[in-house]
Protein backbone atom coordinates (compact mmCIF):
# COMPACT_ATOMS: atom_id res chain seq x y z
CA UNK A 1 0.00 0.00 0.00
CA UNK A 2 1.30 3.22 -0.81
CA UNK A 3 1.95 5.74 1.55
CA UNK A 4 0.17 9.00 1.31
CA UNK A 5 3.15 12.21 0.78
CA UNK A 6 0.89 14.43 3.49
CA UNK A 7 1.42 11.37 6.64
CA UNK A 8 3.84 13.38 7.76
CA UNK A 9 2.23 16.58 8.59
CA UNK A 10 0.79 17.17 11.79
CA UNK A 11 -2.65 18.32 10.30
CA UNK A 12 -5.23 16.44 11.59
CA UNK A 13 -9.04 17.62 11.60
CA UNK A 14 -10.66 18.13 14.71
CA UNK A 15 -12.32 15.86 16.64
CA UNK A 16 -8.66 13.60 15.86
CA UNK A 17 -6.61 13.98 18.99
CA UNK A 18 -4.88 16.94 18.16
CA UNK A 19 -6.59 17.77 15.22
CA UNK A 20 -7.43 21.68 13.64
CA UNK A 21 -10.69 23.31 14.56
CA UNK A 22 -11.25 25.85 12.02
CA UNK A 23 -12.42 29.37 13.43
CA UNK A 24 -11.95 31.60 10.58
CA UNK A 25 -11.07 32.34 6.72
CA UNK A 26 -9.99 34.89 4.48
CA UNK A 27 -9.63 33.63 1.01
CA UNK A 28 -7.35 30.87 0.97
CA UNK A 29 -6.31 31.31 4.39
CA UNK A 30 -7.60 28.82 7.20
CA UNK A 31 -7.24 29.79 10.93
CA UNK A 32 -7.52 27.40 13.56
CA UNK A 33 -6.82 25.87 16.88
CA UNK A 34 -4.49 23.11 17.42
CA UNK A 35 -6.55 20.82 19.93
CA UNK A 36 -3.88 19.72 21.52
CA UNK A 37 -4.23 19.49 25.93
CA UNK A 38 -6.37 21.54 27.74
CA UNK A 39 -8.26 24.63 25.46
CA UNK A 40 -7.18 27.17 27.30
CA UNK A 41 -3.71 26.35 26.14
CA UNK A 42 -4.84 25.63 22.46
CA UNK A 43 -2.14 27.22 20.02
CA UNK A 44 -3.41 28.50 16.94
CA UNK A 45 -2.25 27.63 13.52
CA UNK A 46 -2.51 29.13 10.06
CA UNK A 47 -3.16 27.19 6.60
CA UNK A 48 -3.00 27.85 3.50
CA UNK A 49 -1.60 24.69 1.69
CA UNK A 50 -1.17 21.02 2.64
CA UNK A 51 2.17 20.35 2.81
CA UNK A 52 5.40 21.14 4.92
CA UNK A 53 5.53 25.17 3.90
CA UNK A 54 1.92 25.80 4.22
CA UNK A 55 1.35 26.56 7.51
CA UNK A 56 2.23 28.25 10.25
CA UNK A 57 1.48 27.33 13.95
CA UNK A 58 2.01 30.06 16.58
CA UNK A 59 2.65 29.38 20.19
CA UNK A 60 0.15 31.02 21.53
CA UNK A 61 -3.61 31.10 21.63
CA UNK A 62 -6.48 33.24 20.24
CA UNK A 63 -6.43 36.77 21.84
CA UNK A 64 -2.35 36.65 21.81
CA UNK A 65 -2.97 35.83 17.88
CA UNK A 66 -5.71 38.50 17.27
CA UNK A 67 -3.32 41.67 19.14
CA UNK A 68 -0.72 40.40 17.13
CA UNK A 69 -2.08 39.87 13.70
CA UNK A 70 -4.29 43.30 14.33
CA UNK A 71 -1.31 45.60 15.43
CA UNK A 72 0.37 44.03 12.04
CA UNK A 73 3.24 42.12 14.59
CA UNK A 74 2.37 39.25 13.13
CA UNK A 75 2.72 38.48 9.25
CA UNK A 76 1.70 35.64 7.22
CA UNK A 77 2.80 35.04 4.19
CA UNK A 78 1.06 36.60 1.31
CA UNK A 79 -1.63 38.04 3.71
CA UNK A 80 -1.92 41.96 2.94
CA UNK A 81 -3.43 44.28 5.34
CA UNK A 82 -4.55 47.66 4.64
CA UNK A 83 -4.57 49.53 7.98
CA UNK A 84 -2.90 51.58 9.98
CA UNK A 85 -3.29 49.96 13.65
CA UNK A 86 -1.81 53.74 14.92
CA UNK A 87 -4.71 55.23 13.20
CA UNK A 88 -8.09 52.63 12.53
CA UNK A 89 -8.49 50.30 15.24
CA UNK A 90 -9.48 51.99 18.15
CA UNK A 91 -11.40 50.46 21.23
CA UNK A 92 -14.18 52.73 23.68
CA UNK A 93 -15.51 50.60 26.38
CA UNK A 94 -19.65 51.19 26.74
CA UNK A 95 -20.88 50.45 29.77
CA UNK A 96 -25.15 49.61 29.62
CA UNK A 97 -27.53 49.94 32.03
CA UNK A 98 -26.52 52.79 34.49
Amino acid sequence: MAQSPWQHLPLGLFPEPGGLLPFGHRDDKYFTWKTDGDPDRWRVVVIWRYDEEGYQEFNMGFLEFLVGFLTLEIHLPGFQLSWDPSTDLSFEPVIYGI
